[in-house]
């Protein structure tokens, strides 16, 4: 793999240690460079909003800032940071496999959306665990009613799916925040695989694979992955997706590209197709992508 180059461009973040990953697909008409940035845990709020909160959420608002920030600045700061490093590795599309913010505040949701708008890289998004609920009202109706759809424009109007298509390749985003995915979901992703075109897929949650079992127990005490033995592996829905991505032999998905586990790690599923976790971007950890035209 290429080494890091950053040492000979001052202008980007020092702290920034990007992974590389290789993956060659046949019938490309060209190379492909993706960018992956996961977990970076932005912690934005105006001292009006919290103001407004109360005295349990505006404390733990305050302490997940500090626990995410470096060298005295929020994790917000690294954004402008990683959009260069994008630059310099000639990245295509910029992957954000959710939890870039922490909870859902208006400061926090401007941030992501002006990055987003102001970056010269096109982006794709797919919420995380985080974007869209405070650790009060975790994952609740409310929540779900009041700050998912302030994902949709960066999502192409639908945060549960949505895609870039090139001439010979699609970037799907699928949403599997509450560890499953939904019936609408899965069919919209089946309808994808049936153009037959290659498929990267990128996810928040990894889907179940055997020999990350040890290391996710060992950083979580849980599975924290969705299908198989893990998350909801005998829901229909997971099961139909599963079974579609990581046992059939003949799927178009050549990669899958998930955060969530705040560490680097690589796998193989049954039927071949590779799946990257990618560190937390609060701490320096991304991914160059390299697809190359075999």
């Amino acid at each position: 793999m290429s080494a890091p180059i950053y040492d000979t461009h001052p202008e980007a973040w020092h702290g920034i240690d990007p992974a590389y990953f290789e993956v060659k697909i046949k019938g490309l008409k060209r190379d492909y460079t993706f960018f992956h940035l996961t977990d970076l845990h932005m912690g934005e709020m105006t001292p009006a909003e919290a103001a407004e909160m109360s005295e349990e959420r505006r404390s733990y608002a305050q302490h997940r800032f500090a626990f995410f920030a470096r060298e005295g600045q929020g994790a917000a700061a690294l954004w402008n940071d990683y959009i260069t490093c994008a630059k310099v590795e000639g990245a295509d599309l910029l992957l954000l496999t959710g939890d870039i913010i922490d909870f859902p505040s208006e400061a926090n949701i401007k941030a992501l959306k002006d990055g987003v708008q102001n970056s010269v890289i096109p982006t794709l998004y797919v919420v995380g665990n985080h974007d869209w609920s405070f650790a009060d009202d975790y994952h609740t109706s409310n929540a779900a009613a009041r700050h998912f759809p302030k994902f949709s424009d960066l999502c192409n109007g639908n945060p549960h799916i949505c895609w870039v298509e090139y001439e010979d390749l699609i970037v799907c985003a699928v949403d599997d925040t509450l560890d499953r995915v939904t019936k609408e979901t899965v069919d919209e992703f089946m309808r994808l695989c049936d153009l037959r075109k290659p498929i990267i897929l990128m996810m928040h949650v990894p889907l179940y694979v055997a020999s990350m079992e040890d290391d996710c127990m060992a950083s979580w005490h849980n599975l924290l992955m969705v299908g198989g033995k893990a998350y909801h592996g005998e829901d229909p829905y997971v099961k139909r997706f599963y079974e579609a991505v990581a046992l059939d032999p003949h799927t178009p998905v050549k990669l899958v590209v998930t955060g969530h586990l705040h560490f680097h790690h690589e796998d193989i599923f049954p039927n071949g197709t590779p799946q990257i976790v990618t560190d937390k971007g609060y701490t320096g950890g991304c991914r160059v992508i390299r697809v190359l035209a075999e």
